[in-house]
């Protein structure tokens, strides 16, 4: 199963809450993702907090995953983030 979302926040915090919302909905309709949430997430915050404080733009983060599961346990997993500065909208 994979997944596929991007965010655009204001804020790193307010970035990191909205990854964690979108997560959640991923786990929801996805429940084989429930193993591997977790660190998507904690990855994607790693990212973010490489990111500069600056109230004069927003930030943009895209995350992509996948996870293969057998009887025996996954198989495969994979996350994908991408975190950017970008001018502010509106």
């Amino acid at each position: 199963m994979s997944y596929s979302f991007g965010v655009l926040a204001s804020t790193k915090a307010e970035a990191e809450t909205k990854i964690r919302d979108e997560l959640v909905k991923v786990c929801e309709t996805q429940p084989v993702h429930k193993v591997d949430c977790d660190q998507a997430f904690e990855t994607a915050a790693s990212f973010l907090k490489l990111l500069p404080d600056d109230p004069s733009r927003d930030i943009s983060a895209s995350v992509t995953g996948s996870i293969w599961q057998t009887e025996r346990g996954v198989e495969q997993a994979s996350v994908n983030v991408n975190v950017a500065m970008t001018s502010r909208s509106g």
